[in-house]
């Protein structure tokens, strides 16, 4: 089995007694599942199959940790190709950041740069790569990592991780988390995507 753990942190003075209505929580839950179906069937096609595992976390604002496992059994395409180890993990990457790759463009941060909209140009790279010029920033992407905002499903997936719970009274932030990582200074880790 392949696995990568991260944590998702929604806050804001609705959260401070560390809970969260079910109403704001659960239309992200299901979008982060919904997001890992639909890039795992953009990047490996429609019979690959993904599960999001919901694990319990230390308290802190409201936090939940997920891990990401795909069957060692399933064929590996495009940049998930490689060792069972890192496959998870590279889907993680591409939708979140983190890893070796930090300051790498994710989809996340496609999204809140191009809202929605195309790059301003793009030219095609060696090796499965990109070059994605956004405004006057450029920045060299895996073709991969472009397939998955072009598709509308893994936007709409995205939309309902990140934007539905801050709909939410009092809900003001989303961060995306390696390790058990606190605003306060408490555990270690860092944030992939604040």
């Amino acid at each position: 089995m392949s696995r990568a753990a991260f944590t998702i942190a929604y806050d804001g003075p609705a959260l401070s007694d560390h809970s969260m209505d079910v109403r704001d929580l659960a239309p992200a839950m299901l979008g982060l599942g919904q997001l890992c179906d639909a890039a795992i069937a953009v990047l490996n096609g429609p019979s690959s199959k993904i599960k999001v595992h919901v694990k319990a976390t230390s308290p802190g604002s409201f936090e939940i940790a997920f891990e990401i496992v795909q069957n060692i059994h399933q064929h590996f395409l495009s940049l998930l190709t490689g060792p069972e180890a890192s496959a998870a993990a590279n889907l993680k990457i591409l939708l979140f950041g983190g890893g070796s790759l930090v300051g790498f463009p994710t989809l996340l941060g496609l999204i809140k740069k191009l809202r929605g909209g195309a790059p301003s140009k793009t030219v095609a790279l060696p090796n499965d790569m990109m070059w994605v010029t956004i405004g006057d920033e450029t920045f060299d992407v895996p073709l991969a990592l472009m397939r998955l905002y072009q598709d509308l499903p893994v936007r709409a997936a995205a939309q309902k991780v990140v934007e539905e719970p801050l709909k939410g009274e009092g809900i003001t932030s989303f961060q995306v988390r390696e390790g058990k990582n606190h605003p306060q200074g408490r555990g270690t880790g860092s944030c992939i995507f604040c």
